[in-house]
């Protein structure tokens, strides 16, 4: 759902939507920003880009009012029940979230809005749900959302056991001074306690703790830092154990470059791909 444009929007509102969905929030409120006035449409894009730039705050008040905009027609309420759903996510209100995607997909029964009612009940505990959602999307685009993908705890300590095996030596080196947590998605807790600009709920892993650069090991009363890898969420993005084993191995050269040092930057930089 994310970046559907309504129909024949502003040709502003519609690039800002693009920008969005090449990954430039930064771009879409620069460009909303030549607007006369904000529309419901318009608010919506606004509250995406602040969304993605770490702005809950002000993705909840655009989101809101958008929905009460009177002049949002019913080809557009779909799209504004996805933002709301999106919202509610990042600001860790799940139970909204999934009432939120519902309320879309009755409006628009598409695989993305299927995909994140999947992460929904994950989050919310019911692995049963989260089969049948997934299925579901894999049903309405089976290019974009592959057939749904569980393994046991054990099948997938193995697959972490090979992914870090396969990594350079400094990083395996990294990997044992660091906690290693799998769990099957971000608590709530950890939602609402803040996470990167940019990240919500179905992020693959997480570094918590301070990089090399930052402490000395030799230091004591310091806590290890901690990698998490959210198991469900690695599931749901790969077709297969193999390619499931290379989004833990790409996922822990990620999370390890930030106890080495880097910054988002210069993960980026590494091509850690």
């Amino acid at each position: 759902m994310k970046g559907r444009a309504p129909k024949e929007p502003n040709p502003l509102v519609e690039r800002a939507w693009e920008a969005l969905d090449e990954g430039f929030p930064e771009r879409a409120l620069q460009l909303l920003e030549r607007l006369d006035g904000d529309s419901g449409e318009a608010r919506l894009a606004r509250a995406m880009a602040c969304l993605e730039l770490g702005d809950l705050a002000a993705a909840e008040e655009h989101v809101a009012a958008a929905r009460r905009d009177p002049e949002l027609d019913d080809e557009s309420r779909p799209l504004a029940d996805w933002v709301a759903g999106e919202v509610a996510l990042r600001a860790g209100r799940f139970e909204d979230a999934r009432d939120d995607f519902e309320a879309s997909l009755a409006g628009d029964r598409a695989g993305t809005t299927c995909d994140r009612l999947a992460l929904c009940a994950d989050l919310l505990g019911d692995a049963d749900a989260s089969a049948r959602w997934s299925s579901e999307a894999h049903r309405l685009d089976p290019d974009a959302f592959p057939p749904p993908l569980r393994l046991d705890a054990d099948a997938f300590g193995d697959l972490v056991r090979s992914a870090a095996a396969a990594l350079p030596p400094v990083f395996r080196d990294a990997l044992d001074e660091a906690e290693l947590v799998v769990e099957d998605v971000p608590a709530r807790e950890l939602v609402t306690a803040g996470l990167p600009p940019g990240d919500g709920p179905d992020l693959l892993g997480l570094f918590e703790g301070l990089s090399r650069l930052e402490v000395d090991v030799e230091a004591s009363g310091v806590l290890p830092p901690r990698i998490h890898l959210f198991q469900r969420n690695l599931e749901r993005v790969a077709r297969d154990a193999r390619e499931l084993e290379l989004e833990i191995r790409v996922t822990l050269y990620h999370e390890l470059a930030h106890l080495l040092g880097f910054d988002e930057d210069g993960v980026e930089a590494m091509g850690l791909e």
